[in-house]
């Protein structure tokens, strides 16, 4: 449900809400007064194409022998003290994350595959030309690339990559595009550090799908069903060609035979693009809970409309249409177990027909989002946000862009015997297509990406966003299936982006990438959140909780449309699914209140909250965050000290940013920024002098004098910064 609070407001302020336009005069009164020089801004990066000398700071997997532990944050019980009341500046970050180099490894060439065809389950939309064919067949096929060293007879294992890549807008129908090839940017990097990397190609899949141009008529496997099938499928065989070997029809070796024994399926990486993270997100849960294909839904699906098979797909789905004949229509079986025989065609095992599968870590890059998918636990997993994305749609295709929100949203919070972290990245300027170096970038329109002003300085080129890619998806694979601890700072907050992730492989852009964090269970203390109605009044830990000098504040539950009707287009551009509240205000030091009732941080290093801007009114924000104690000693700090969320445009902090907008940064409102909530994260030591084991209240006042916010759940949370001093933060 919605729960409203109304509070005094003039009907002329409303009024002037509701048709405020760039020139809002009254927002930019207060600056900070601690204007600083910014780090080197990205939009002041030189494009340079050569690539940046370095040196690897961490070393490549050793691809034999046991599975190196993934990092983990064990709280430690401290001594109660007062945090010291010093001059130290508690920075953001500790370092700077390592560079993806080069490893020591020689990348074979690229091979294609064929192990067969699958019956899958693909679910129908509305308006196809196959509507109520609920079976569909699609090759298990795709390219494979592995280090040359894997021929070598030392008993050497390598752990395994899955690709997945999207569809495209255009009518791929009987015409193989090779999207599969169009991450082998991504391919050469792993195979270099001791990966077996398979690229799936899902083009038949792709064909399903039809389009006027570049406009999206009907869809099959529009929730990523069938592909995730075909994830599993291919795991599946893959399990069978590490134990026996791959042979083909002729009894001949087959391209995958030089894998037998080498695969080390103990340790396996899922990585999906745009409908292939819809995959990869159902594959999560498939793991745990097959969906299968039947001989009989099968047989169902040719005899429910054979011609149309016949006309509307390829081999072998259309061979096996030929088997239907007659009024009414029967198979003839024997042509039938002749051809699944021949076509090596097999069916998605069901539950209990096939063992899990050994997955370390998932990531869905600018996933879609039709099934909105739940329960995504038992590994880390990350989704990545494109920022300048129009192609990832949720459940909704109205308000469904920047669908891997809502994913992040609904599964953050796994069970208690989950002990994974999960995350989510948004990365501004990002374009769907452009991950795919043969896919073509989708279009911007609408977006502020397409702004006239802002839209050549915002949206980053293809391969200074490849190279991006090239971090974030390869950090998170080593670290979390190649056990590589080098890469555990960055994913634990502390470590900015190397120069090779961000614009012209220049300085740092950590204002580039909005990293969210979601710890287990047994890392975090729950302080917030907005599920039910009580929430209004009450926290998680029974305390007060209060609004002060809101104009209007909204209570929305966890639903991915809950509070979209507020007040016309306010929250239009907010695309997520989390419980939150959605606040307006029209003067200077409206204030959160949510009293502690005397919690410790024992075990835990960070105060986290989510939010996200709503830019009409202003594209910058402060927060001043205050916690005070039990003997009613408090410390504030500027959120914006420790995050790039509170500035809407890829700026550091500086120049009195986020309180002053650049008039250049200014968007016409004809052109909005679509956002998800984003994590603020703030060292509990960076609140000096209070007692952090005996906290009362915590305060978040917003100083402007309008805005627009969102403001998720708040928590403590341990990232493993101050583990030895966690009672003085």
């Amino acid at each position: 449900m919605i729960q409203w609070m109304k509070l005094e407001v003039t009907r002329a302020c409303l009024i002037g809400v509701l048709l405020a336009t760039t020139a809002l005069a009254g927002c930019n009164k207060e600056s900070s007064n601690d204007a600083q020089l910014p780090p080197e801004s990205t939009f002041a990066a030189k494009i340079d194409s050569a690539k940046p000398d370095s040196t690897p700071l961490t070393e490549p997997i050793a691809p034999s022998g046991s599975t190196a532990e993934v990092p983990s944050v064990t709280p430690i019980e401290p001594t109660p003290t007062l945090t010291p009341e010093s001059d130290e500046k508690i920075a953001r970050f500790t370092s700077v994350a390592p560079d993806i180099t080069a490893g020591k490894y020689t990348p074979s060439l690229m091979f294609y595959y064929n192990l067969g065809n699958l019956v899958t389950t693909p679910e129908d939309y509305p308006g196809s030309k196959l509507k109520g064919v609920s079976t569909m067949l699609t090759p298990i096929r795709g390219s494979v690339r592995y280090p040359d060293e894997i021929k070598n007879e030392d008993g050497a294992k390598y752990p395994v990559i899955i690709l997945v890549h999207d569809t495209d807008t255009t009518d791929a129908k009987k015409v193989i595009k090779n999207h599969h090839q169009g991450f082998d940017y991504l391919v050469s990097d792993f195979v270099s550090q001791g990966y077996v990397v398979f690229s799936i190609d899902a083009e038949e899949i792709n064909s399903w799908t039809e389009f006027s141009g570049n406009n999206l008529q009907s869809e099959y496997d529009k929730t990523g069903v069938a592909r995730a099938q075909l994830v599993m499928a291919t795991l599946d065989k893959l399990r069978f060609v590490n134990e026996k070997g791959d042979r083909d029809s002729t009894n001949s070796p087959g391209v995958l035979n030089v894998l037998k024994g080498k695969l080390d399926l103990e340790r396996i990486g899922l990585v999906g693009h745009g409908r292939g993270g819809a995959a990869v997100a159902n594959a999560i849960n498939f793991n745990k809970t097959r969906l299968g294909a039947t001989e009989g839904r099968l047989k169902a699906a040719l005899l429910a409309d054979a011609s149309s098979v016949l006309k509307y797909t390829t081999e072998p789905f259309s061979e096996l249409a030929n088997t239907v004949s007659g009024d009414p229509a029967v198979i003839d079986d024997a042509k039938f177990k002749d051809i699944i025989k021949r076509l090596n065609i097999s069916y998605a095992a069901g539950t209990g027909e096939a063992a899990p599968h050994n997955i370390k870590a998932a990531l869905m890059l600018a996933p879609s989002d039709r099934k909105a998918v739940t329960g995504l636990t038992g590994m880390p997993w990350a989704v990545v946000v494109a920022g300048c994305d129009k192609a990832a749609l949720g459940i909704n295709t109205g308000a469904g862009n920047l669908a891997g929100g809502p994913i992040f949203d609904r599964s953050r919070f796994g069970p208690a015997e989950d002990a994974s972290p999960h995350f989510q990245l948004f990365i501004r300027g990002a374009n769907s297509g452009a991950y795919n170096t043969i896919q073509k970038p989708e279009p911007a329109a609408a977006t502020v990406c397409n702004h006239p002003v802002l839209g050549p300085r915002l949206a980053l080129n293809g391969d200074d966003q490849r190279n991006n890619a090239r971090f974030i998806i390869g950090s998170f694979m080593r670290l979390f299936v190649g056990g590589e601890k080098a890469f555990a700072p960055y994913w634990n907050g502390q470590a900015q982006l190397p120069p090779s992730a961000c614009p012209g492989g220049k300085g740092t852009c950590d204002e580039r990438v909005l990293l969210t964090i979601q710890k287990d269970a047994g890392n975090t203390t729950l302080i917030q959140r907005y599920e039910t109605p009580a929430a209004a009044t009450v926290n998680q830990l029974g305390g007060a909780f209060s609004l002060k000098g809101f104009t209007q504040a909204v209570q929305c539950p966890m639903a991915p449309e809950g509070c979209y009707s507020w007040m016309p287009k306010l929250f239009d551009n907010l695309q997520t699914a989390s419980d939150r509240y959605q606040l307006f205000w029209w003067d200077k030091n409206a204030t959160i209140t949510t009293e502690l009732k005397g919690l410790s941080t024992a075990g835990r290093d960070y105060l986290t909250f989510r939010a996200a801007l709503v830019h009409d009114l202003a594209i910058g924000q402060e927060i001043l965050v205050t916690l005070t104690d039990g003997k009613g000693k408090s410390a504030t700090v500027e959120a914006s000290d420790f995050t790039d969320v509170l500035y809407q445009t890829p700026r550091p902090k500086g120049d009195g940013r986020p309180m002053i907008i650049d008039p250049l940064d200014m968007p016409s409102t004809m052109f909005g920024y679509k956002e998800n909530l984003h994590m603020i994260a703030i060292p509990l030591r960076a609140f000096k002098g209070i007692d952090t084991t005996n906290l009362s209240k915590l305060e978040l006042v917003l100083p402007k004098e309008v805005g627009r916010i969102a403001l998720g759940e708040i928590e403590l949370q341990n990232f493993g910064r101050f583990t030895d001093t966690i009672a003085r933060n």
